[in-house]
């Protein structure tokens, strides 16, 4: 008999359910034994990746006329939320990972994708996109690094922080500004291998959360690259990274919190249905104080949930619309239009919905899982502590509200007016 699929797939396309199913069996199998060890033991995912590399969930975004492998940026929402289930740090990394690809794709020369994108498609490189600065933190529109332009091509000097997956992957997608006197967001978009001469990863991770990721500062001295490396023409990075990186970014974070909320959910019913009162001899849940913190619970993460299918379809026809743009030699001069389309509200509303929702959800499953929950090693304690990270991430919610903010009633963005 054929297996039955979820009723959570009844909405999906063949190609979403493919994905989706894929990475549970997946996670089921594989990353869920090990979460808790990664976070305990601050311990990179590193045999996660080799499987996930052979499933063929690393090269995803690119477009099918690279690979047959290519899926919209709905299925990859499906997959980092199956992962986040599992396990965040690894869940994280990915999104990390896979947030530059479709820039890289649709910037990509002939060249380029032979030797750069094919290792990325086969599940055989991990990447790391290397943004945030120490002395701009979530002001990511206002960057000092910058690049010197040789005859060959290019000497890179970056500062960055925050570098999810720093001394475990194969490359790192940097952006920094043309020249070292340009405009903040003059930007150049290079892929730096990590064997590179100048590269040099800070530190050990030591966070509360997220403890698997290796987020750690990154300097890039004097690192000499060649002209392949540079993706797109100079000076159009800013651009590229608002219309492709910011989207799936801020989208497949939200996915993160869907996943590591769902998780928590699942906790807390477990909990409630187990948990028996021996004066009494009835369950946890035969308390209707629990019965509304469940329903409150489901409630936050459906309309979360159905926000974040929402915009990640909206960005599937952004995204469709700049690749058919593309090819005529305009798609530049279109996304500068882009800031006055209220897709960037969407996107920036998703991003702090699920955070807001998640730190409620681990929150209330604390509440309902009691002391056996404080313990360290405990699911319910870890998703406590990685739920924090989200509202942190760049921009942070507070910047991000404030974007917003400047955009619903009619006032230029940040970078409007630096220059």
């Amino acid at each position: 008999m054929p297996k039955k699929e979820s009723p959570n797939n009844l909405g999906l396309t063949t190609t979403q359910s493919k994905w989706k199913n894929l990475t549970s069996s997946l996670t089921s199998d594989i990353i869920k034994k090990t979460a808790k060890e990664i976070d305990l033991n601050h311990t990179f995912p590193t045999n996660n990746f080799k499987e996930m590399g052979k499933a063929g969930l690393l090269g995803i975004p690119i477009r099918k006329d690279i690979t047959s492998q290519a899926s919209d940026l709905t299925s990859i929402i499906h997959v980092i939320e199956e992962l986040a289930k599992a396990c965040t740090s690894t869940a994280q990394s990915y999104l990390m990972h896979i947030s530059a690809l479709p820039m890289l794709d649709i910037l990509a020369t002939d060249q380029q994708r032979e030797s750069l994108l094919t290792p990325i498609i086969e599940g055989h490189h991990l990447g790391s996109f290397a943004m945030s600065e120490p002395g701009t933190g979530s002001r990511w529109w206002h960057m000092e690094s910058y690049c010197k332009k040789t005859t060959s091509g290019h000497i890179i000097n970056a500062s960055k922080s925050f570098v999810t997956n720093a001394g475990q992957c194969q490359y790192y997608i940097v952006p920094v500004k043309t020249s070292q006197s340009a405009s903040p967001d003059d930007l150049n978009i290079f892929y730096i291998e990590s064997s590179t001469k100048g590269i040099n990863v800070k530190g050990r991770q030591n966070t509360m959360g997220l403890r698997g990721t290796s987020s750690l500062p990154v300097e890039f001295n004097q690192c000499r690259v060649s002209k392949i490396h540079q993706f797109g023409n100079t000076g159009e990075g800013f651009h590229f990274l608002m219309a492709y990186v910011l989207p799936i970014y801020q989208i497949g974070l939200s996915a993160v919190y869907l996943g590591v909320a769902e998780s928590a959910y699942q906790e807390a019913l477990h909990h409630s249905k187990t948990r028996i009162y021996s004066d009494t001899k009835k369950t946890l849940a035969d308390s209707e104080t629990i019965q509304r913190y469940i329903t409150e619970m489901r409630l936050k993460i459906d309309q979360t949930r159905e926000l974040v299918y929402k915009v990640s379809k909206m960005a599937n026809h952004v995204t469709n619309i700049l690749n058919e743009i593309a090819p005529l030699g305009i798609l530049n001069q279109t996304l500068t239009g882009l800031y006055n389309d209220d897709f960037l509200i969407y996107v920036g509303e998703v991003k702090i919905a699920s955070c807001e929702m998640v730190k409620f959800v681990t929150d209330t499953t604390m509440k309902i899982c009691g002391g056996s929950a404080y313990r360290t090693g405990h699911t319910s304690e870890r998703l406590l502590r990685d739920s924090f990270a989200g509202s942190l991430q760049g921009p942070n919610d507070d910047i991000l509200k404030t974007l917003l903010g400047k955009k619903l009633l009619g006032l230029p963005f940040p970078w409007e007016t630096q220059k």
